[in-house]
């Protein structure tokens, strides 16, 4: 893991230890897919270098496994992440690897991001989401998710910038919406919280307003 510290890269290998152990019981994280997993890891912990140069509250929708809510709590202890997960075996895995690593800053919340917009909202600066649904539907899930302004940062591959920018279904531009690391792509847009349906002004807040 060359350009990280060497305590983020030290939390980052115990983490993928801890996810292929767990994995061997329960499953969380596709085995036929370890050999991709280093590049996942590294496409995460770089996720969590572009937030760091404006640190601020952080959103991870469908989190899964835990990538990237938890390399990117990691390259980020100062700040809240939350990881939103309705799986109840990802979930738990989350909550164990958040405390065998001490990231206090990792906050797993076993529920259905969509249920869960109705009656609550996110106070982040930045929301993200990985291999957990098409560009098109998490860029409104996102909106209906925060309580005022944060940046959608996404990481997606060149297949889904190819596929996003073409035709009348076109969802990014790819000369303002991309910010590209080396191999990794992100979609970076800023979004504004979008109206609720069955939800309110009352809506709870996670985040900075609820402190």
């Amino acid at each position: 893991l060359r350009g990280f510290s060497a305590p983020c890269a030290a939390l980052a290998k115990r983490y993928v230890a801890a996810l292929v152990e767990y994995n061997a019981h329960t499953n969380v994280y596709s085995q036929g897919a370890y050999g991709k997993l280093p590049f996942h890891v590294h496409d995460s912990l770089t996720l969590g270098a572009l937030i760091a140069r404006a640190p601020g509250g952080v959103l991870d929708m469908g989190s899964g496994s835990g990538l990237p809510s938890v390399c990117v709590a990691i390259a980020n202890p100062s700040i809240p992440v939350y990881a939103v997960e309705s799986k109840g075996r990802k979930a738990i895995f989350l909550t164990s690897v958040a405390r065998e690593l001490g990231l206090a800053n990792l906050h797993v919340l076993t529920e259905n991001i969509v249920e869960l917009s109705r009656a609550s909202a996110f106070d982040v600066a930045y929301v993200t989401a990985k291999a957990f649904k098409p560009l098109p539907h998490v860029i409104p899930l996102a909106k209906k998710a925060i309580r005022a302004r944060a940046r959608l940062l996404v990481p997606i591959s060149e297949a889904q910038v190819v596929e996003h920018s073409a035709g009348w279904k076109r969802v990014l531009d790819p000369a303002v919406d991309l910010e590209r690391v080396g191999p990794f792509i992100y979609f970076s847009r800023e979004i504004k919280a979008a109206s609720v349906r069955g939800g309110s002004g009352g809506r709870s807040v996670f985040g900075a307003a609820a402190e």
